[in-house]
């Protein structure tokens, strides 16, 4: 197959390119937001780290998150970029910029018997390209992962398209490269299957060669499938996370209540997300619960709608359904389990988008073809919705501007929500909006960031010289995590108390050294230890703190640490 450059050469495709590119355009200009992305480059300004790709790709055990060829796209963007916004940015706009074209290319081929073939491919594209739930994928620096699983999918999608052998290498390879981008990629494989039985359906092919197609594909396509779960289990280490067949909670999550088997809650998920993709308002980034008796009764309309569509032999719409299903099942194990806490995050949906865009079209293209509608009054209803898209995913993406513009208009779609209040109160400031932490913290007895929250109120507390409340709120959140950032967070907070107290200053000094002991038990960094000898130092314990600046340099002589370790020996 080769790509004819008078496709690209076609009005509606360069009319198509250059709004979606500028509308998307701004998110250059934004930054990072208290969601991930600190991590993704807050650890180039570690002296110690040291990107081992070997490790990134073999882990030794099992893991919940196993994406090393995203760690790489972001080690690579930290070494282009350093610490510049706009490069991390510009790499999601770029990415997804190519994920239209790729819709587009995929189009041209299921689309090359009509004559209108480019419209209706340049139709796909916008409608992926501008729809808003692509928004969050794009404007979020970490939700790369979606843009680039999508796109090794969609190139081993056009890759199936390739009228030659090495495609059956070409389209699987580009599959597993996209899992190891995020699991979303994980659903190319029955998609490429599925296709596949449709077209040569479509084109009438003999019984025996359709059924030799849908094996050769499905034993092709269970190469990256049994390789990715190799490494992604450390060579097949026993691991799960997720059950569907155990008693849950209510898909509300903020409820106690028992109600049904997760099982069949997966029904009314798959009617949520089906609306998400058609109506995708209102847009929210925390989404943790929707009305599971609604969305039942939809679910049920649906399998009516496939049956009727089935017997009255549009078998083209019934199937096109199964697809935008089959498109999103890998994050329907995230509504029920503990993995991230928005279930029902609406970039979960993009690879879905890439499908339903070129679906809306296909549906279009039927639609005229059966006299459903005029090809006229068809591309006025198109210019409605792409206007629509377009002024939606403009004013959208302006929420990710930076953590006060999300915070801000995420609390006002969940009032409730006390991981949101968490992160408001982040996003502003503690002095300014130390009501938020204190109305997460009486929401919920119980929630991801309780600790940090517990910690962010101490911080105030001592703020405002109420040194008991502090102490009382850090004992809190240790007893909940006492992980190295904590621990940290605890000693700067006690250490700062006595730099307020100085008839007191020693006493607080002595508290902290603890904290500091056993965040360096975590995590063994030259810094904590090193501040362990200061602060024994100034408590008088000399030959401890001798001991300890000792051990810097032997433990970590290549750091800076240990030249101030041998600076402060002298002093002694």
């Amino acid at each position: 197959m080769k790509i004819k450059t008078g496709s690209f050469k076609s009005q509606p495709f360069l009319i198509c390119l250059l709004l979606i590119m500028a509308i998307y355009l701004p998110v250059n200009y934004f930054g990072f937001v208290s969601m991930d992305d600190a991590e993704h480059f807050d650890k180039f300004l570690n002296e110690d780290f040291n990107f081992d790709l070997f490790k990134t790709f073999f882990r030794d055990s099992a893991t919940t998150y196993y994406r090393p060829l995203l760690a790489l796209s972001f080690y690579l963007d930290g070494q282009i970029w350093g610490l510049s916004m706009k490069g991390y940015h510009f790499t999601n706009y770029f990415f997804h910029i190519i994920n239209a074209i790729l819709v587009y290319l995929i189009a041209l081929q299921l689309f090359k018997q009509d004559k209108k073939v480019k419209f209706y491919a340049s139709l796909a594209m916008v409608l992926f390209g501008l729809h808003p739930l692509t928004c969050e994928s794009v404007a979020w620096v970490s939700g790369r992962s979606d843009i680039a699983g999508v796109f090794f999918f969609l190139l081993g999608v056009y890759f199936y398209f390739i009228r030659k052998p090495f495609r059956f290498v070409l389209t699987p390879f580009a599959v597993f490269m996209g899992m190891l981008c995020k699991e979303n990629a994980l659903a190319g494989i029955p998609i490429i299957i599925l296709m596949d039985l449709f077209i040569n359906c479509i084109h009438k092919h003999r019984v025996k060669d359709i059924l030799k197609s849908f094996v050769v594909w499905s034993i092709v396509m269970a190469v990256p499938l049994f390789l990715y779960l190799f490494l992604r289990t450390g060579g097949w280490e026993y691991y799960t996370n997720v059950s569907f067949f155990v008693p849950a909670k209510t898909i509300d999550t903020g409820s106690g209540e028992i109600s049904f088997f997760k099982f069949f809650q997966v029904f009314p998920v798959i009617a949520f997300y089906l609306k998400k993709l058609i109506i995708p308002f209102p847009l929210n980034f925390a989404i943790s619960q929707i009305n599971t008796l609604i969305y039942s009764m939809v679910f049920f309309a649906f399998c009516m709608l496939n049956i009727f569509w089935f017997f009255k032999k549009k078998r083209f719409l019934a199937l096109w359904s199964m697809i935008l299903v089959i498109s999103f099942v890998p994050a329907l194990p995230i509504a029920f389990g503990t993995i991230a806490w928005v279930p029902f995050a609406e970039r979960y949906l993009y690879l879905s988008v890439s499908v339903a865009g070129i679906c809306m079209a296909a549906c279009g293209r039927y639609f005229v073809k059966k006299g459903f509608i005029s090809f006229q009054n068809q591309w006025i209803v198109f210019i409605v919705l792409i206007l629509v898209f377009s002024i939606t995913t403009f004013n959208r993406e302006f929420v990710w501007r930076n953590n006060q513009t999300l915070w801000a208009d995420t609390l006002k779609k969940n009032p409730n929500s006390s991981m949101v209040l968490f992160k408001y109160g982040q996003a502003f400031g503690r002095e300014k909006e130390i009501w938020a932490y204190k109305k997460a913290i009486a929401i919920s007895d119980n929630f991801k960031f309780k600790d940090l929250t517990l910690l962010e109120i101490a911080e105030y507390e001592k703020s405002v010289g109420n040194y008991d409340k502090a102490i009382e709120n850090i004992e809190k959140a240790l007893a909940i995590n006492k992980n190295f950032e904590n621990l940290c967070q605890a000693a700067e907070i006690i250490l700062s108390i006595g730099l307020e107290n100085k008839h007191l200053e020693k006493e607080y000094t002595a508290q902290a050294i603890p904290y500091y002991k056993s965040a360096y038990k975590t995590h063994k960094t030259a810094f904590v230890l090193y501040e362990i000898g200061i602060l024994m130092k100034k408590t008088g314990r000399q030959a401890e703190a001798i001991q300890i600046f000792k051990k810097v340099i032997h433990k970590h002589p290549k750091s800076k640490y240990a030249l101030y370790a041998g600076i402060q020996l002298k002093k002694i």
